[in-house]
């Protein structure tokens, strides 16, 4: 719904939405599942209600990091990041290694997702996105 009054900024972010009324509001609830296994942990995402609406799961690793899969293999770089479409992760920081996956993409709005925390601009940052509704389950190894 538009302001009943011109705001007095046209930025998006500066305007005052509590001054905005509130119609057809609609409800997307994450069920989020994490459960220890052997190897690490076993993630399981849920959602209902507001179907279509993009969603992503981010994983933060320390910058200059090795990240490899199946058909690259790159240095994460600070303020840098990848949408994994498929297939699992492997991330490596000297003696340490993690595993994440398997991924999904199905869309590449992830670093300015309107509603989500800014992308870390000192990490690096590994995507997983999909569209509600869903239920994908990830490993971290």
């Amino acid at each position: 719904m538009p302001f009943e009054e011109p705001p007095a900024t046209s930025i998006w972010r500066e305007m005052d939405h509590s001054k905005r009324e509130m119609v057809n509001i609609l409800d997307l609830i994450f069920h989020v599942y994490i459960t220890e296994i052997e190897e690490g942990l076993k993630v399981r995402v849920v959602t209902e209600g507001c179907d279509r609406v993009p969603v992503k799961l981010e994983f933060c690793f320390t910058p200059n990091c090795i990240v490899s899969g199946e058909s690259f293999d790159l240095t994460g770089e600070p303020g840098q990041s990848i949408v994994i479409k498929s297939g699992y992760v492997e991330v490596r920081k000297g003696t340490n290694i993690i595993n994440i996956g398997p991924g999904f993409g199905k869309h590449n709005y992830a670093s300015e997702m309107r509603g989500s925390e800014f992308w870390s601009k000192s990490e690096y940052t590994v995507y997983f996105t999909d569209y509600t509704n869903i239920d994908r389950t990830v490993y971290i190894k």
